[in-house]
This record gives structure tokens, C-alpha cells and sequence, in this order.
């Protein structure tokens, strides 16, 4: 009897030791490449209910599947909840966090709480990188069976599943998340904007309006300038063959206002086409492409694109809230 109780004592005390060895959290992640661009799939990804509809890997797995949503796709708080039979168990996803390549989830289903779900989106050549990964943390004394379970096969096989359904079904998933957008057609008075055109490649776009915008911004305070306007950017050419484009950080400014060694540039009383854009700021190219159909179909021609920021990224890179006001000058 003393030699059985040793016995399990001496594989109590191992199991605690390879316990100290074992994993304390898992991973798991897959990735697949997609022919489209990340601004057309990152709304889809942040969709639950096209999630359900479209590439959740687990939803053949109980046909009677009892879901419900909540909160606002795309946004933080956006949930789907699920209940079924034992191989799906019951449980909750929610996002906790969107930034300009990233979203992020809580993950809760049978006894894990506290289970962390990412997408990454990377743009590509000819399309975007797409990477599906859960984190779930391991209790100290669920860590030794670990050893000897792959659960990153377990479970990757699932996420490669899903990616695929997701990559045989990206164009109705992206035909249900395309945007409508509202065109007006405005009149602006004779206005005035203080810049300084350059000539930069695309993908300088972001570095350039960065260093520049806090540099105008000091200027005008200086010169105690009133502007009219958030900071906008102007857009004088944009050579896609080349990847190049003439453009300039700016501000609204009194008519008549000029400042050494930067440029004020004056447009006439003429209409205006305006779009608003929700979203990162370097996003709105579907918006550009709206108001270019819209022109096509009534015959109209632009002189200048300006794009007013009405608010950029939080501090944490961050766009909940984010507006751009696209406008068109008309000639």
C-alpha cells in the first residue's frame, strides 16, 4: 500500500514539475493571401454577421446553431454570440479594439475566459495578407497535458478551413460591405488655401503630411493667422502609373493672405462635389472613386481635390470616429 501511495506521490510531484516546463498560453495562427486590397476586406473582417454567413469554420458543425449580435459592425463593441450542441459549445467574441491594420477580440467560449482573438490585414503586391491568430492563456495545472496535445494542429486546421471559405466567398463578402456614399453638390464662395505644393511618391503620403502639418501649424500661430479650416490636403496631379503625385499640406485662410516662403492658393467662386468618409484618412479611395463615377455619368470636370480632415487617429492609432470631407472643385 505505502509503495502504491509513493508511487502517486512521485507522479504528482512530476506532474507539477513538468507543469513548471509546460506553456503558460497557446497560439495559434494562419495566414492567406487575398486578390483584393486591404481598405475593400478590413471592413468585411470586422462584420460578424458576414463572419457567420460566410467563413465561420465551425457553423457546419450544429445546422441549429442559435446566434445573436450586438453593437455596430466595424466598431469597437461589435459582438456575436452563439449557442449549440457540445462541439460548439456556447460563447461570445467581441471586438475590443480597430486600428489601421489590426483588429482585435475577446474571446470567450466553455470554460475559457480569458482567450484573445487578432486579425491582421497587409496590404501586397497584387492584393493583401490576411492573418488569423488566437492567444488563450493555459491554467498552471492544465499546462502538462499541453505537452502532449498539438493544439496548434487541433486548432489550426479549423483557421485554415475558415480562411479558405473566407477566400472562396471575398466577393460577395466585399459586394455586402461595399460603401454608399452620398454626393452633394455645394457652392463655395472665393476661397484661399496656404501651402506648399510638392512632388512625392505614394508612399511618402503619410511621412510628408505628418512633418509638414505640425510645421504650417506653427507658421500660421506665428504670424497670428486665423485658419478656416482643419488641415486639408490638396492634390494637384496624381500619376498612379508612376506612383507619384503633386500635393500640398493646407489651410483654409483669409482670401488675400500670403506668408514668405509658402504658396496661397485662390480658386473663384465655383461648385463643389463633397463626400464624407469614415475611416482611416488613407482610405478614402473608394470615396474618390464615387465621386469619379458621378462626375463620368454627368459629364463634369475638376480643377483641385482638397480633403479635409475633420479628425484623424487617437494617440493609439485608433480611428472609431474618424471623418475626411472629400470635395471636388468643379470647372
Amino acid at each position: 500500500m505505502k509503495k502504491l501511495l509513493y508511487v502517486f506521490i512521485g507522479l504528482g510531484i512530476l506532474y507539477f514539475i513538468l507543469a513548471f516546463f509546460s506553456p503558460s498560453e497557446i497560439k495559434v495562427e494562419r495566414s492567406i493571401f487575398l486578390e483584393h486590397t486591404k481598405a475593400e476586406v478590413k471592413p468585411a473582417l470586422s462584420d460578424f454577421t458576414l463572419f457567420h454567413k460566410y467563413w465561420n469554420p465551425w457553423s457546419e458543425l450544429d445546422s441549429s446553431l442559435d446566434v445573436s449580435f450586438r453593437g455596430k459592425a466595424g466598431e469597437v463593441g461589435h459582438a456575436y454570440l452563439w449557442s449549440g450542441n457540445s462541439s460548439v459549445e456556447k460563447g461570445k467574441v467581441e471586438i475590443t479594439g480597430i486600428t489601421q491594420d489590426s483588429i482585435y477580440q475577446k474571446l470567450q467560449f466553455g470554460n475559457n475566459k480569458n482567450s484573445v482573438s487578432y486579425l491582421f490585414i497587409v496590404d501586397s503586391a497584387g492584393g493583401c495578407k490576411v492573418s488569423w491568430s488566437m492567444v488563450f492563456p493555459v491554467s498552471f495545472l492544465g499546462r502538462t497535458p499541453m505537452l502532449f496535445m498539438n493544439m496548434d494542429k487541433m486548432i489550426g486546421q479549423d483557421y485554415e478551413k475558415g480562411l479558405q471559405k473566407l477566400k472562396e466567398n471575398i466577393n460577395s463578402v466585399i459586394a455586402e460591405t461595399a460603401p454608399v456614399y452620398e454626393i452633394k453638390e455645394l457652392a463655395w464662395d472665393t476661397c484661399t488655401y496656404l501651402g506648399r505644393k510638392q512632388n512625392i511618391g505614394f508612399e511618402e503620403m503619410d511621412g510628408y503630411f505628418e512633418a509638414n502639418f505640425g510645421l504650417l501649424e506653427m507658421v500660421l500661430e506665428k504670424e497670428n493667422i486665423k485658419t478656416l479650416s482643419p488641415p486639408s490636403g490638396m492634390v494637384f496631379t496624381y500619376d498612379e502609373e508612376n506612383q507619384r503625385t503633386d500635393v500640398s499640406c493646407a489651410f483654409k485662410v483669409p482670401n488675400g493672405t500670403k506668408v514668405k516662403n509658402w504658396e496661397s492658393f485662390t480658386f473663384p467662386a465655383c461648385k463643389v462635389l463633397s463626400v464624407e468618409y469614415k475611416g482611416f484618412p488613407s482610405g478614402t479611395g473608394d470615396a474618390h472613386k464615387a465621386i469619379d463615377a458621378y462626375m463620368q455619368s454627368k459629364g463634369l470636370q475638376y480643377q483641385m481635390v482638397i480633403e479635409e480632415y475633420l479628425k484623424g487617429p487617437d494617440a493609439n492609432d485608433e480611428c472609431y470616429d474618424c471623418v475626411t470631407m472629400v470635395y471636388y472643385l468643379l470647372k
